[in-house]
């Protein structure tokens, strides 16, 4: 599959998507990946952001991701995205570590984490290989 540069800004960094063709025109499905330290055990890892999709900021309402049974450590979730008029879409977001406790860790030490989805990408899929929690 071909490599694509996105439109990532977190700190200084662009980030590398593979992009799959094959969904709507006018869609896009993400694939968020991340790496959660597992020292204290968390029961989930939520996407929380300003999309709908993301909970509006609210954590119990955000996008769950799962652990990949391929990586210890890394959890990750797809989300599709519709886009009217085949403009472009920014997202803004941070991930959410939930414990048992129903206590909830949000990244503190960084900025808001950014993707831009270009109008070019509609009707594909992309991978978001974010860095590691917090970092």
């Amino acid at each position: 599959s071909p490599l694509q540069l996105a439109s990532k800004q977190h700190r200084p960094l662009l980030q590398t998507v593979e992009a799959v063709r094959g969904g709507a025109p006018d869609t896009v499905s993400l694939r968020f990946s991340v790496q959660v330290p597992d020292a204290k055990g968390p029961s989930a890892v939520v996407v929380v952001g300003d999309h709908p999709q993301l909970g509006s900021w609210l954590p119990g309402s955000g996008l769950q991701l799962k652990p990949s049974a391929d990586a210890f450590g890394l959890w990750e979730g797809n989300m599709k995205v519709s886009v009217a008029d085949g403009g472009k879409l920014l997202l803004e977001y941070k991930y959410v570590i939930r414990f048992e406790s129903e206590d909830y860790v949000w990244e503190g030490n960084i900025p808001n984490r950014k993707v831009i989805v270009a109008p070019s990408n509609m009707g594909r899929s992309l991978l978001v290989q974010d860095s590691p929690f917090d970092r």
